[in-house]
């Protein structure tokens, strides 16, 4: 939930009415005078305070965003279909929070929690680490930031996505496997594409998989064919055809747009398959998001279909 405000307003308000809130991120700007390097703000508040804030605010026109998590993610907090962070560490914020300059702001060891949990979680692209050389992370705002934290704390990590995770979910504070699928499917919607996610997401029994067919195995009427291979295969989940308008719309989100070679899909095959194998790491090196080398049967598939359908 967003919306536009003027911080002085905003903060003098929050302490007049004795607002259970904190400050999530760029703690170290907000109480200053370099506040007008932010383009907003992320305020977590308790959830009943939400509906006066809102009342107060709502037909405000501010310089400053100002973005609304509650601890629960009530009256429309949430963050793609549940709280903007666990509960746990949620309340931790609010129960170990400070008053510095006039602003409600976290302990460094929360602080450093939550903004770890958005980097792995919520920013896993956008952030620059790398999910495992910290040689390879990019240096940014993010990273600045956790540095000043684990220096303020006494910790020691390494700057990647795995020891972040490590970390978090030492802390009891690790993301749900369906915290997880939202956040892959906000991704996927967005064009992004997270190698770290799909490793967690590696970690679970089995695989689920797409397959699509394409246009020119329904002009030579293959199409049955290739579907019982799959079954002999994988368990299918559910086939659908694709409409022309997905199709147009999708065509340049999937396989970098090539689809120049055997046309755009028409089916869409979701499979599970319960015994994946690993793929290799020269299988890897080609292919960095197949985790399951099975997947790679494709390869015999069309041959088959060439030599059988007399197509290109």
């Amino acid at each position: 939930m967003s919306i536009r405000i003027e911080p002085q307003e905003l903060f003098g308000w929050l302490q007049a009415e004795s607002v259970a809130y904190v400050v999530l991120r760029d703690c170290d700007l907000v109480h200053s005078d370099r506040l007008s390097r932010l383009d907003d703000v992320d305020l977590l508040v308790d959830d009943a305070a939400i509906p006066a804030l809102m009342n107060q605010f709502a037909n405000k026109n501010g310089p400053l965003k100002l973005d609304i998590y509650g601890i629960a993610g009530e009256h429309g907090t949430g963050y793609h279909g549940a709280a903007h962070l666990p509960e746990a560490l949620a309340r931790s914020l609010i129960e170990h929070r400070t008053i510095r300059g006039g602003v409600s702001i976290p302990a460094a060891t929360d602080e450093l929690n939550a903004l770890l949990y958005h980097i792995v979680y919520h920013k896993s692209v956008q952030s620059g680490l790398h999910s495992g050389d910290d040689k390879l992370s990019a240096e940014k705002d993010y990273t600045r930031r956790v540095r000043a934290l684990l220096a303020a704390t006494g910790q020691a990590l390494e700057l990647t996505l795995g020891a972040f995770h490590d970390h978090l979910t030492a802390q009891g504070y690790g993301v749900s496997e369906e915290r997880l699928i939202a956040y892959l499917q906000h991704d996927f919607h967005h064009g992004r594409k997270s190698y770290f996610h799909a490793l967690l997401q590696d970690c679970h029994p089995g695989e689920l998989n797409l397959f699509v067919i394409r246009e020119v195995a329904l002009k030579h009427q293959c199409e049955d064919q290739l579907l019982e291979r799959l079954r002999q295969c994988y368990e299918i989940v559910t086939c659908k055809s694709i409409p022309w308008l997905t199709r147009w719309r999708t065509r340049r989100h999937m396989r970098g747009g090539k689809w120049s070679r055997g046309g755009k899909p028409h089916l869409a095959i979701v499979v599970f398959d319960r015994k994946p194998e690993p793929s290799s790491p020269a299988e890897r090196n080609v292919h960095p998001f197949v985790f399951n080398r099975n997947q790679f049967v494709k390869v015999e598939w069309r041959d088959w279909f060439i030599a059988h359908s007399g197509a290109r």
